[in-house]
């Protein structure tokens, strides 16, 4: 009787080893422990047929019992008469946190019988993760956890949670693999904040050794609030003392290693293909998410979000540290120096009487500095560096972009002086308009629904109020209402689309009517949208 085991490595085909690829290309009854292996559909393409042991994770109660089903079955398989060996194929390394290997092994050598079993090496994941995050274990003293041993301890009140029952040492790295499914991870948290805290700095590492991977930094208390788990996700917990856990005096730096290590030759493909250029979704994407965490009060959410948005930071720093044209270091002073050199009436002997006269020292100091620059042959992009559009940033949020230009120009008293003109205005544009649209002149439309656009932010900036926030804010009222209206149609049995405008328009009154923290008023257009 003859079984070989065969190691399916982390993930690509190109991580085999030849001789296991030559014995899966050969094999004529080969089983899987799970197709949910890159492998898989790479055995496929090859024309080599196979079984998996899927089904049996649903059939047994426990892991331990799945895995003991699957050996009975292999040996039986083996015992049959049959020229061909019976090839196991398994993710990773045979003997690398594999209990069904394992088990294999123990209930071959206690039958007696002779069974020649052969086990066949590729890379493991954790070589894979070794890899991504640029370790040495055996230097850095990391141990192996399996994530649902580690997990069957949640509930026990020890300071014990490695399964080989050695003591806890918090100076110590682990790295706990297969946190497959939320529970685990959940489970996996509890026990080690028992020693490390929830605060403890850990890495998640997914897909290790594809072109999938991921790395992520994150404290502890966060690692069971990822939308999916598989058994590709792995975690590094760096010893409780190691320079990975640092505070924040020198997070910073130990952040930038860490980016550095990303864009080396041997780190992250992913990272290392990224360009300024290609990363500028990414930043407005994250000051968004920001936006978002600060308008929902999450502070947790808050934090991590102001996390992703330093890593564009980092990001932008070591590509151009790369490039020779600036580090991290000169980005820290140069913010250092803008600091200090705009708030005079802190850090020197200005006196200022309230936040109004601080805006115009501010963008006073900004004319003098874009001055200087002038005067130093400094431009960008050929423009006119002494104009006080100079330095205004096209690419903001339309409504931001209007009422940065409007308080630039009302630095030098170019403003209506009080609201009342402001508020005329917009009556004029709101007329032009109209008139353009009755004439059902495109262009003209076009234009006047810009100027009278840009007249209500000017009205809005005189009201004191954010237009852009005041924007988001009634679009916010406006979905949570329509939800209702939803909801309320849901609740008759109809469905928005089936129903007429005024009928809409009935359920629209009710929802408002529950609304307690809404407006009492309600316009209607003539298409029937609703303000709130």
């Amino acid at each position: 009787m003859r079984i070989v085991v065969v190691g399916l490595g982390p993930g690509p085909a190109d991580l085999l080893t030849v001789r296991a690829e030559r014995i899966l290309r050969e094999a004529r009854r080969l089983f899987l422990r799970t197709r949910h292996h890159p492998m898989a559909e790479t055995l496929r393409a090859w024309g080599v047929s196979f079984d998996t042991f899927d089904a049996y994770y649903e059939s047994y109660p426990t892991f331990e019992e799945v895995y003991r089903a699957m050996a009975t079955r292999l040996l039986e398989e083996a015992r049959q008469v049959a020229a061909d060996p019976v090839v196991y194929a398994v993710p990773g390394h045979p003997t690398v946190a594999e209990r069904s290997v394992t088990c294999l092994v123990e209930m071959a050598r206690r039958q007696g019988e002779e069974i020649d079993l052969e086990l066949v090496p590729s890379p493991s994941g954790v070589e894979a993760v070794w890899s991504v995050l640029g370790m040495d274990p055996m230097t850095a003293g990391v141990a192996l956890l399996d994530a649902h041993q580690l997990a069957a301890s949640a509930g026990v009140d020890a300071e014990l949670p490695p399964p080989s029952g050695a003591a806890w040492e918090r100076r110590r790295g682990y790295l706990v693999l297969q946190l497959d499914s939320k529970l685990v991870a959940a489970q996996v948290k509890a026990v080690l904040g028992r020693s490390r805290g929830d605060e403890q700095p850990v890495v998640l590492v997914r897909a290790a050794g594809t072109e999938r991977a991921e790395v992520r930094w994150l404290p502890l208390h966060a690692i069971d609030r990822l939308p999916s788990y598989d058994h590709e996700t792995s975690l590094y917990v760096p010893p409780a003392e190691a320079p990975e856990a640092a505070g924040a005096g020198e997070g910073i730096e130990v952040l930038a290693r860490i980016m550095a290590r990303l864009r080396a030759p041997d780190g992250c493909p992913w990272d290392r293909r990224q360009t300024p250029e290609s990363l500028r979704r990414y930043i407005v994407e994250e000051a968004y998410e920001v936006c978002e965490a600060i308008e929902s009060g999450d502070a947790e959410a808050l934090r991590e979000e102001l996390g992703d948005l330093l890593l564009q930071v980092l990001f932008q720093a070591q590509i151009a540290d790369e490039e020779g044209r600036f580090d991290l270091a000169g980005v820290e002073r140069a913010l250092h120096d803008k600091l200090v050199r705009r708030h005079p009436h802190v850090f020197g002997e200005a006196r200022v009487k309230d936040a109004a006269e601080v805006l115009q020292r501010w963008e006073a100091i900004k004319q003098e500095e874009r001055r200087q620059d002038q005067q130093a042959g400094g431009t960008a992009k050929g423009e006119d560096r002494s104009s006080l559009m100079a330095g205004v940033t096209t690419g903001l949020p339309s409504l931001a972009f209007a009422e940065t230009v409007q308080r630039r120009a009302a630095t030098v008293g170019f403003e209506w002086p009080d609201i009342a003109g402001a508020g005329r205005k917009a009556v004029e544009e709101a007329r032009e308009l109209r008139e353009a649209w009755s004439e059902q002149d495109r262009e003209a439309v076009h234009r006047e629904m810009g100027d009278l656009l840009f007249a209500i932010v000017n009205v809005a900036r005189y009201m004191r109020v954010d237009p852009e926030l005041a924007l988001r804010d009634a679009t916010r009222r406006f979905m949570a209402r329509f939800r209702r209206i939803e909801s309320l149609a849901r609740q008759e049995g109809r469905a928005l689309s089936q129903m007429s405008l005024e009928e809409m328009d009935a359920l629209w009154e009710k929802a408002k009517a529950q609304d307690q923290g809404g407006s009492t008023r309600a316009v209607s257009n003539d298409g029937g949208i609703r303000s709130s």
